[in-house]
This record gives structure tokens, C-alpha cells and sequence, in this order.
């Protein structure tokens, strides 16, 4: 149901895989990556199906957006987690609001970086 939602805003162009880049980004960003990934490979190869894209541009769109948003805050990635818990320990405490003043917007700026290679691969010539 999700998919045929996305695929009737989005048409059957790129719009739909740009905006899996930035849903799964911010998405990733509080759910953790892995399972969020996992959970939404089902979404787009059923998404590949009903707009007519190729499955790859739909699933770097996924992998670009999870991946680097789930550097947003310090539960996206188990990386986040690990590294938030050895600072703590070694007496240096991070706590959410710093955490993300400093992540949230380098996320964003890597997220729309990330958001001109399918551009780049898919669209341009």
C-alpha cells in the first residue's frame, strides 16, 4: 500500500527514487538503520514494479538516504550508539541536543550531496 501511494505522488519517474533518499534519511535518523533498511527492501522492489523504474535506481536512493541519515541522531546506527557510550565512558558525556545540532545538519548536507548521484547515474546523459 505504501509503494502505490508513493507511486501515484511520484509517477512513474525519479521523483519516486529522490524521495526515497530523503524519507529514508530522516526516517533512518531515529529508527536504526539496519532493520529500517531490511524492512523497506519489500517497499521498493514493489515500488520498482508500479512506476516502471529499474529496481538499482530505487535501491541506491534507499541505501544513500539510510545510510547517511541514520548519522542524524545518536540511536540511527550502531555506530552512533558504540561511539556515544565509549565517550561516556571515558567521562566525556554527549547528550541528544548537542549530539544533533552537530549531526543533524552535516547529515543534511551529506544526504543532498548524496542526492545528485542517482541524478548523476540515472537522469543525465
Amino acid at each position: 500500500m505504501i509503494a502505490q501511494g508513493i507511486g501515484q505522488i511520484a509517477g512513474n519517474n525519479m521523483a519516486a527514487a529522490l524521495g526515497i533518499i530523503w524519507m529514508s534519511a530522516f526516517l533512518s535518523s531515529v529508527v536504526d538503520n539496519v532493520p529500517f533498511a531490511a524492512t523497506r527492501a519489500p517497499l521498493i522492489k514493489d515500488l520498482s514494479v508500479i512506476t516502471g523504474l529499474e529496481l538499482n535506481q530505487i535501491a541506491w536512493s534507499l541505501s544513500l538516504g539510510t545510510d547517511i541519515g541514520g548519522n542524524g541522531t545518536p540511536i540511527g546506527a550502531s555506530a552512533d550508539v558504540v561511539g556515544v557510550a565509549v565517550a561516556e565512558k571515558n567521562k566525556y558525556p554527549i547528550n541528544w541536543g548537542t549530539y544533533c545540532k552537530v549531526a543533524y545538519p552535516s547529515m543534511i548536507v551529506s544526504v543532498a550531496v548524496c542526492y545528485a548521484i542517482p541524478l548523476l547515474r540515472y537522469v543525465v546523459p
